[in-house]
């Protein structure tokens, strides 16, 4: 385990107002997000209590619920570990991405007022430029969930959790892939869409948008581990 990289995590993350288990959950995500711990990694409970300063019973909590989520899986006689995403598991999470933001689109993009769409504007101009992938990534899915603000919470949630399952890898591929110019014209076209009022047109966006960007996705991910194994 990179110990000072996950005191780097502790030290970014601000407050620890929070539940114990909380915290670990938010800390060892953010872990595996940035690379700090890698696919197929061991997560051994007395590394975590020690690196994060807190007691085991949170972290088995904590671990459980990132099982959950697809952060980790738990295998025999090892324990947990990092989970490792496939291409294809990659396809198939941007097609029920898919599937479900289209459906939030149709829920909440009726009531949208005027200074919705201004805000959502905002963000759209503060990714322009913006080079830190993790700032690029948390105001890509604040525009995505601000679209669906009037979606109902379960749904909501359901794409979060979408979101959250491919997170680290849009992380690792974000500079490799350059697609931020092709990203901020797909974001714009489907804006002004659904400021126009046509949400089957922004839906029509949504799948080159979603679907074929998981697939870019997935491709990439496939070359990076293909040059890995040469």
């Amino acid at each position: 385990m990179n110990r000072a990289a996950i005191e780097q995590i502790i030290e970014r993350g601000g407050s620890r107002h929070r539940t114990a288990t909380q915290f670990v959950v938010d800390c060892l995500r953010e872990a595996i997000a940035t690379g700090a711990l890698s696919e197929g990694e061991a997560l051994v409970q007395d590394e975590i209590a020690a690196a994060l300063g807190i007691s085991r019973t949170p972290i088995r909590e904590a671990l459980r619920l990132l099982e959950a989520e697809g952060w980790i899986d738990f295998l025999p006689h090892r324990g947990a570990v990092v989970s490792t995403l496939s291409s294809d598991e990659i396809r198939q999470i941007f097609e029920i991405r898919f599937a479900l933001e289209s459906l939030a689109l149709r829920q909440s993009v009726p009531l949208l007022v005027p200074a919705d769409f201004d805000r959502l504007a905002g963000i759209l101009r503060a990714m322009d430029g913006e080079t830190d992938a993790g700032a690029w990534l948390a105001l890509h899915r604040e525009f995505h969930m601000g679209l669906y603000t009037h979606a109902n919470d379960r749904l909501r949630r359901l794409i979060e959790e979408q979101h959250d399952a491919v997170e680290r890898y849009l992380r690792i591929e974000f500079v490799a892939m350059n697609t931020a110019d092709d990203d901020s014209a797909e974001h714009n076209a489907i804006l002004n869409a659904c400021r126009n009022g046509d949400i089957d047109a922004a839906i029509r966006l949504f799948e080159p948008h979603i679907v074929g960007g998981g697939a870019d996705l997935a491709e990439a991910l496939d070359r990076r581990r293909k040059g890995m194994a040469a």
